[in-house]
């Protein structure tokens, strides 16, 4: 029970299983099957494919954690969904029109209060986020993807609030900032297990925002209003863990830019960002730094983004003409209403 290696039971929740698990498309037959076959034994009818478990994926609370929660749910489900086995084979057709995974919001939380800043874990299984308490100071809190307890990650101290859990690449550590009563910042590590936090940084200039992890984990990427005395843009800034000191990013960026909401691709060779706060639009450059290339053209208020877990596009939610959850594609740069369930 203390040390599973095959199976987990998570409290009130089911069970996971922990075992490598390969689909073997071309196996051999079983020795059973080969009896089957031998004997000439009528095959069952075929059985329907079993649906994919559902997947529960700063400034304006609510609309943000609204937004955030959401896609953290949608890149749960469709990371889980294009990993699903096939339980049934069917014949091919010439040019199968592609289909799209069912994207439902599942509920994962029911506490009182307000919860936001969702964060899913490399693999999907666990998600790290702000449990805001009746004085409005946050807690980052853990669980799994599924409508189970969460259990406290940090001690945040009397005063203080802890926000902006981010996962390491491994999955082995969160990054966070805290704040303190006269919002000074810090930006701290933890380990996933739990234990002593530490902290690495103040944060650059008083101020913290949307960040991501870089490819080694040796850094964290972060976009920021804030400007140095003599800067006339606002680029991305990278913060090196070992000596707790920040540099800018070295790429083109217009004077009065602002790039926010960095975020490294799958396969860490791409950076793609928010320019501008509020008539916004997401833009792609190399992770070694470059001339950024434009996006989307919706020039609207985006409130939360994300790569497909393949790199293939990204999601985002969006405040403009049409408000939803949208997909990019990178090979085509079509944008496409994502119809889910509410």
């Amino acid at each position: 029970r203390d040390a599973p290696r095959y199976l987990e039971t998570i409290s009130k929740g089911g069970y996971r299983l922990l075992a490598p698990v390969e689909w073997l498309d071309n196996a051999r037959p079983s020795a059973v099957e080969a009896m089957l076959t031998e004997s000439e034994v009528p095959a069952p009818a075929p059985v329907a494919a079993l649906p994919s478990p559902p997947r529960g994926g700063r400034r304006a609370w609510t609309v943000a954690a609204i937004a955030l929660v959401g896609v953290a749910g949608i890149a749960a489900v469709w990371h889980f969904a294009q990993r699903a086995p096939v339980a049934a084979q069917t014949a091919p057709t010439a040019n199968p029109a592609p289909v799209e995974p069912s994207l439902p919001f599942v509920t994962i939380t029911s506490r009182p209060g307000r919860e936001v800043d969702a964060n899913l874990s490399p693999d999907g299984a666990m998600v790290a986020y702000v449990q805001i308490d009746e004085k409005g100071h946050g807690t980052i809190v853990l669980q799994t993807t599924v409508h189970v307890p969460p259990r406290p990650l940090t001690s945040t101290p009397a005063g203080y609030s802890d926000t902006m859990p981010v996962w390491s690449p491994d999955g082995r550590t969160i990054a966070f900032a805290r704040f303190d009563a006269s919002s000074r910042c810090q930006i701290m590590l933890i380990a996933a297990s739990g234990g002593n936090e530490r902290k690495i940084a103040d944060c650059f200039a008083g101020s913290a925002s949307s960040y991501d992890w870089t490819p080694d984990g040796n850094g964290l990427l972060m976009g920021l209003e804030t400007k140095l005395p003599g800067e006339r843009s606002s680029p991305l800034r990278l913060l090196d863990i070992a000596s707790g000191q920040w540099k800018a990013l070295d790429y083109a960026i217009s004077e009065g830019d602002i790039d926010i909401d960095p975020r490294y691709s799958p396969d860490g060779k791409w950076i793609v960002f928010r320019r501008a706060i509020s008539l916004s639009d997401l833009w792609k450059m190399p992770a070694t730094g470059g001339t950024p290339q434009r996006l989307t053209h919706v020039k609207s208020d985006i409130r939360g983004w994300d790569w497909l877990p393949d790199g293939s596009g990204l999601i985002f939610s969006y405040i403009g003409n049409d408000i939803g959850m949208f997909r990019y594609d990178m090979a085509s740069g079509a944008v496409t209403h994502l119809k889910m369930d509410g």
